[in-house]
């Protein structure tokens, strides 16, 4: 089995940390060969990607209500037609937009749904009164022209049950029946850590930890209320913010106006997060909109009880009092509330970090990339 993969480039996000897993694991298969086709400069996966067979594409796809700008489809092309693929997938929207430059007719066409892809929602009336939703709706309708009207096999694999939904009412009708919930997997191993009772809360402060971009959706703002609350409340706290983005500045003033400078400390992009959690009690997630949460996954792996805000894509990765606690409204006193209970009992905390890692070694890569092999199996029949 032949496949190529695409995705716009190898900047840190949880798609991209995905498929370099995946490819790294497809090494390991017999009778498989892929490649995978990145369309921008960037790679901050420079170890994670050093054994897997990637190529840069010469230049982007850019669409454009007034013109389609091809960048080199002759290169791509030469790609496809030299390695006859019977599967290409591609990984978020601009990679899908790329696939239409050049169709092969007997190959399965497969998208990973990473997130809800704004770009697929249906047309309304205010679609005509704002630009962003204008343009998207016309990206889609490049689609539907280009490629879904053209092809018969196209698949779509959702990664939770929001974005399954969300593809049920958005797709073309044709393909509906074509929609798959397909969790993605990680690296387990790479996050474990071995655990005894006697070596959890053994940092004298609570130690809590956010992974995630500076932007509005992951909401770092709720971060700085909840820790208003507990630096009341007199808890001794750390907590770590990794990541990088248009708000960090913001933050980081809200973080000194607040006089939470000395217990908040934004670390930026880092490439060894897994340090950061054995270092740390509680994974902190406050995002308002997570397509799926694999960094939850990588917490729980590591022994951390995951205290998290809905971000629907994520509700069916917490059960509550389990593996860590889901809330539905952004109330810092009850977050605080739960901090202090996870972490004022030794035995409680170690049953809670056991649950997490059970719970996240179901998504060991192996496991997933068998689910997945077995579902290329079965379109390509």
């Amino acid at each position: 089995m032949k496949i190529i993969y695409i995705i716009k480039s190898l900047e840190k996000g949880g798609a991209e940390r995905f498929i370099l897993n995946l490819c790294k694991e497809l090494n390991k298969r017999e009778n498989i060969e892929y490649k995978l086709l990145i369309l921008q400069d960037g790679n901050e996966y420079v170890h994670l990607s050093s054994e897997v067979n990637y190529q840069r594409l010469d230049g982007p796809y850019v669409p454009s209500i007034f013109s389609t700008n091809y960048v080199n489809v002759q290169q791509y092309k030469d790609i496809v037609d030299a390695f006859k693929p019977d599967i290409i997938s591609t990984h978020l929207f601009r990679s899908e937009i790329f696939s239409t430059i050049y169709l092969v007719p007997d190959a399965v066409y497969v998208t990973h749904g990473h997130d809800n892809m704004v770009e697929f929602e249906n047309f309304s009336f205010s679609t005509l009164f704002n630009k962003r939703k204008l343009t998207n709706f016309y990206e889609k309708l490049l689609l539907i022209r280009n490629k879904y009207q053209k092809i018969n096999k196209m698949y779509y694999l959702p990664n939770s049950e929001n974005t399954f939904n969300y593809y049920k009412r958005t797709v073309p009708k044709k393909f509906r029946s074509n929609i798959k919930l397909f969790e993605p997997g990680f690296h387990f191993s790479t996050f474990y850590k071995s655990l005894s009772p006697k070596n959890v809360l053994l940092n004298g402060k609570i130690k809590i930890l956010n992974v995630g971009s500076f932007v509005e959706k992951k909401n770092q703002a709720f971060i700085i209320e909840i820790a208003k609350e507990l630096k009341t409340k007199n808890v001794d706290f750390e907590i770590n913010l990794l990541g990088d983005g248009p708000n960090k500045e913001k933050v980081q003033q809200k973080i000194v106006d607040f006089g939470l400078d000395r217990e908040i400390l934004i670390r930026g992009k880092v490439n060894n997060v897994e340090n950061y959690l054995w270092e740390s009690d509680i994974y902190l997630h406050t995002a308002f909109y997570e397509p799926f949460g694999q960094v939850l996954l990588e917490a729980m792996a590591a022994g951390l009880p995951c205290i998290v805000l809905d971000g629907k894509g994520n509700r069916k990765l917490i059960k509550n009092n389990e593996n860590g606690y889901l809330f539905y409204n952004q109330d810092a006193e009850a977050f605080v509330e739960k901090i202090i209970e996870y972490t004022s009992n030794k035995e409680n905390y170690f049953k809670l970090s056991l649950n997490a890692q059970s719970f996240a070694k179901q998504f060991d890569i192996s496991n997933k990339t068998d689910e997945l092999i077995a579902f290329y199996e079965k379109i390509t029949k």
